[in-house]
């Protein structure tokens, strides 16, 4: 089952436009690092390489990311690829239309005392992907003008549990649980969104385990909403 909807697919100038929003968004990038790892993330992904001039198509795909006011030039081959905070519903709204809920999309009461109860779950199928954060680091990330913070993303067959499980009696708040995204294809799932993490550099280096990534749930529902939604 494919994950990605531009497999078998010639890279064009216009997927490399997408591409360049789904990895580098909020990030000043030199094109040479867009070209890189737009062309390793659609061949990694099944995709064929451009029979065009590589240069020249991402050339273009800027030119016209940049007429959208989506990035802007700010130095000699230095682009800035802007975070549309606009988006936020409109990605909300996209994904939860292209998902056959097993249940109508709200917020349910967990079933454990120490998890948030404001968790949006969506999808089906026997496994989950979760996310869960802190409020303290989220507010201290915030309070610098980040708006991304830690975030833990992992799977299992009941995420309440192993939330629950995982951060036991140490920590002195309850963790919220800002997703539970049920799917069969949990592990490729989550595979593909700390992927694309890694590739924007996310990675929580002194994190107690490789699953923490610094992000927030309207990026992970754009990640989601740009993989092909079979996986779901």
């Amino acid at each position: 089952m494919k994950k990605y909807k531009y497999s078998d697919v010639k890279l064009t100038p216009t997927i490399i436009e997408e591409l360049i929003i789904l990895l580098f968004e909020g990030q000043v990038v030199e094109r040479k690092t867009i070209i890189d790892g737009v062309v390793k993330y659609h061949i990694d992904n099944g995709g064929i390489e451009s029979d065009s001039n590589i240069i020249s198509a991402t050339k273009r795909a800027l030119q016209t990311l940049k007429r959208k006011e989506l990035i802007d030039n700010i130095a000699h081959k230095q682009w800035k690829i802007f975070t549309n905070s606009e988006k936020t519903n409109v990605i909300t709204k996209n994904v939860s239309k292209q998902i056959k809920p097993s249940n109508p999309i709200k917020k349910y009461a967990a079933t454990k005392p120490t998890l948030s109860t404001n968790s949006l779950e969506f999808g089906q199928g026997k496994n989950a992907v979760y996310v869960f954060h802190y409020e303290i680091y989220k507010e201290k990330y915030h309070s610098k003008g980040n708006k991304f913070y830690p975030c833990k993303i992992g799977l299992s067959i009941n995420p309440n549990d192993r939330v629950t499980k995982q951060v036991g009696t140490a920590f002195p708040e309850p963790p919220i649980v800002d997703l539970i995204i049920k799917t069969d294809n949990a592990a490729l799932l989550e595979k593909v969104i700390h992927n694309v993490l890694s590739l924007r550099d996310r990675h929580c280096e002194n994190s107690l385990g490789k699953e923490w990534f610094y992000t927030n749930p309207i990026e992970i529902l754009s990640i989601i909403s740009f993989i092909n939604i079979e996986i779901l």
